[in-house]
């Protein structure tokens, strides 16, 4: 089972959600995207959408929206209220394994396992304003990398290859980092980038933007998710048994562990500060399961993983 997570702003009064609560998205095998709210460690489930494939990838758009990708290329936009049905936005002819909106929110970048990162204009996606192409393997992230001293909004992208690769929003490359190792999880700030990868190389590790090439280790443990958090450009992320792990006290080198329940075996899992997997073409698995439409909701709480 695949696990996607994102992470939405946080807001109060006008209707929406409460001061201090935390929107939050999942998807997944389970072809379920689901909304949920979280205050002070209390989550609800808000709504939820049924959908037709599994879902590779999904991200809040800045007005709260949440675009998601399927296994069959499609890419689609859901208001995420109930009884909202999802609207195509654009189909590729391969799966999409990563989506990310750059900070301005004016574009729309895919990766894919055919080795391309399109970058296309939000939502007008039918309008491609280029490729990024230079990866040897599959798209494993991708994200977005806000304009700083020096360098407009570009464009940061992660493979199974090995390497991460920055780009400009025309599509030229710009730099390009040996890690020795697939990259299997991605965040960006203004001026570094964390990531996680597997074996043979199992760690969390950072790269600065600007400056030398070099790749600086932060934990030897490969991490299932990554972020760096907007506010503050802190650390977090998730362990293999599914705990939040938060940076180090002051004074202290252990870093924080957050969870509450039962540890789950290892899942694919991203988390992004805006809100894949397979092999192959869209290839038109045959599930053979309908979809039951979109809309539903509830009031449940605590649980946030899906596991089958």
């Amino acid at each position: 089972s695949t696990f996607v997570a994102a992470c939405g702003s946080s807001a109060g009064g006008g209707g929406g959600p409460a001061e201090n609560t935390t929107r939050w998205l999942s998807a997944g095998d389970d072809k379920v995207v689901m909304t949920w709210e979280e205050q002070g460690g209390e989550w609800k489930q808000c709504q939820k959408l049924s959908h037709s494939k599994k879902v590779t990838a999904a991200i809040f758009d800045k007005d709260a929206r949440i675009v998601f990708a399927d296994r069959f290329g499609d890419v689609y936009r859901w208001t995420g209220e109930e009884g909202a049905q999802a609207e195509l936005l654009a189909s590729h002819f391969a799966i999409v394994t990563a989506l990310a909106l750059t900070s301005s929110g004016r574009f729309l970048i895919a990766g894919d396992n055919h080795e391309k990162v399109r970058v296309s204009c939000y939502p007008q996606v039918e309008e491609i304003r280029s490729f990024c192409l230079g990866h040897s393997a599959q798209i494993t992230a991708v994200a977005s990398a806000p304009a700083a001293s020096g360098r407009e909004e570009s464009v940061l992208s992660a493979s199974s290859d090995g390497t991460i690769r920055l780009w400009s929003l025309d599509g030229a490359a710009l730099k390009c980092w040996e890690t020795g190792t697939a990259v299997s999880s991605l965040s960006c700030g203004p001026d570094r980038a964390i990531f996680g990868s597997e074996a043979p190389v199992p760690s969390l590790r950072r790269v600065a933007l600007g400056g030398e090439q070099t790749v600086e280790k932060v934990v030897e443990e490969a991490p299932q998710a990554v972020c760096l958090r907007a506010s503050d450009g802190a650390i977090l992320w998730v362990d293999r048994r599914g705990h939040l792990r938060t940076p180090p006290s002051e004074g202290s080198k252990a870093w924080g562990d957050v969870f509450d329940g039962e540890d789950l075996p290892p899942a694919l899992v991203m988390l992004s500060k805006n809100a894949g997997d397979g092999d192959g073409e869209g290839d038109g698995e045959a599930d053979g399961e309908d979809a039951e439409g979109g809309g539903g909701g509830g009031g449940g709480k605590q649980k946030k993983r899906r596991q089958n």
